[in-house]
């Protein structure tokens, strides 16, 4: 039995969520870096995607492992705080079963251009390339296109990529995660504890569902932004592709949107090719990627003349190629 009034309020809530998560995340950079390797950077100047893979197989797949432990804790607190016994039936079932019922991609960036750990963990050792992103793309999506003049899949296909994209700065500090999680429950709370009461036998269940579908999604959201503060040097910045129907079935006329496959640590790994061009500039058509930097142990004028034959043959126009400099032994 479908509930609109109840699926209203869950999108007013949404939406009020939204705002919050992107007004606590602060002011964007100007410029964030993607690090990867020699094999990364041909790939994308190649194809003009940026690769978004998989949570579960990135290089530490335990992190969202991490987010829902800390979620678990935090929901215990608030269990002890809350009266409604109908509400805290709900939490108690929220905390027991929680996990994303989604596909989440992921590509990683960072504040430093030119960062030690990033270079070790991020691009082959030192030997890899950080990407200077121009970050309009991410603060203003309108000025950007989502597909481009060799897209092999429809307009209306990559626009349904385009709109499950949602960007985060990553969140190391354990007392902000909690924080986090209690606000953002919190503000779920007194919708929950004023309309649930009002119903009972099969409306009472299909509206404790709708409501533990909006916690499971926010929170999802929420937690993916979230590492344990060892990684607190990365600096990190994050764009997650969601797809929030990952087991549909598609006829032969119908592709599902730029999931590929690669091969990496012995493991075959999904991925989403996300086509974010620029609409204006001289990369027009292309990635706003604004510079590059090469890696400690590139320091040679043939890295810089075979990355400007890359550039200029897919049509890239950069302000600067640059070395690290950082002393790097192998």
């Amino acid at each position: 039995m479908q509930n609109y009034y109840i699926e209203n309020i869950i999108a007013g809530i949404e939406k009020e969520l939204t705002d919050y998560f992107a007004k606590n995340q602060g002011q964007l950079p100007e410029h964030v870096y993607h690090y990867t390797s020699m094999h990364g950077l041909i790939g994308i100047i190649e194809s003009k995607l940026m690769w978004a893979t998989n949570y579960n197989y990135l290089n530490d797949s335990s992190e969202f492992k991490y987010g829902i432990q800390i979620f678990k804790d935090t929901v215990t607190e608030i269990i002890s705080e809350t009266q409604n016994p109908l509400v805290i039936n709900l939490l108690e079932t929220s905390r027991e079963h929680f996990g994303s019922r989604y596909e989440m991609y992921i590509t990683c960036f960072c504040e430093e251009s030119n960062l030690l750990s990033q270079w070790r963990g991020y691009a082959n050792n030192g030997g890899g390339f950080s990407l200077g992103i121009h970050t309009a793309m991410f603060r203003h999506w309108s000025a950007f296109s989502v597909y481009g003049p060799e897209s092999d899949i429809s307009k209306r296909e990559t626009q349904k990529v385009f709109e499950n994209i949602i960007f985060r700065k990553v969140i190391y500090n354990e007392a902000e995660q909690k924080k986090l999680i209690r606000e953002t429950v919190g503000k779920i709370i007194p919708k929950i504890d004023h309309h649930i009461s009002r119903y009972s036998g099969d409306e009472l269940e299909e509206v404790k569902r709708l409501f533990l579908g909006l916690i499971n999604k926010v929170v999802t959201e929420l937690i993916i932004s979230f590492k344990h503060p060892t990684f607190s040097e990365e600096k990190e910045w994050r764009s997650v592709y969601i797809d929030k129907d990952p087991y549909r079935t598609f006829d032969e006329n119908v592709k599902q949107p730029n999931l590929k496959f690669r091969v990496g640590n012995n493991k075959i790994i999904p991925y989403v090719a996300l086509p974010l061009y620029a609409k204006v500039g001289v990369n027009q058509g292309n990635l706003p990627i604004e510079n590059i930097t090469c890696g400690p142990t590139l320091q040679s004028d043939l890295t810089r003349k075979s990355i400007g034959m890359l550039l200029a043959i897919n049509k890239f126009r950069i302000d600067e190629i640059r070395f690290s400099g950082i002393p790097f032994a192998t």
